[in-house]
């Protein structure tokens, strides 16, 4: 192992300025590896939600415009669906974002006591 490599390993290991210990592989190789895995990660979660936002989006912009004896209707929920998804989906995160908030601030006032 060259020098050059030794330094970077180091780098990536404590931490360019802090000397601390950081996040990172204790080898570059096990780095690559992660930066494969969350790139695959990556690309399936923005594939999905292109989907998402594209269907959505034919269904609330275009389908108004199609016929209704069309056979493309097949595919879609009724359009009052359309405005009820996403309120639940909201409402739900709201509640999910809430109790998580109030979870953490109960185990800091315990911690503190």
């Amino acid at each position: 192992m060259g020098l050059a490599s030794f330094a970077l390993k180091q780098i990536l290991i404590t931490g360019p300025f802090t000397g601390k210990k950081s996040f990172c592989r204790n080898s570059i190789s096990t780095g690559i590896e992660m930066e494969l895995g969350d790139k695959a990660v990556g690309a399936l979660l923005t594939t999905v939600s292109l989907s998402i936002f594209t269907y959505y989006t034919f269904w609330v912009v275009i389908l108004p415009f199609v016929e209704s004896d069309h056979f493309i209707h097949q595919y879609f929920l009724p359009s009052e669906f359309a405005v009820l998804i996403p309120v639940f989906a909201g409402v739900a995160l709201l509640c999910f974002l809430s109790v998580f908030i109030g979870l953490v601030m109960l185990k800091s006032k315990k911690k503190k006591a």
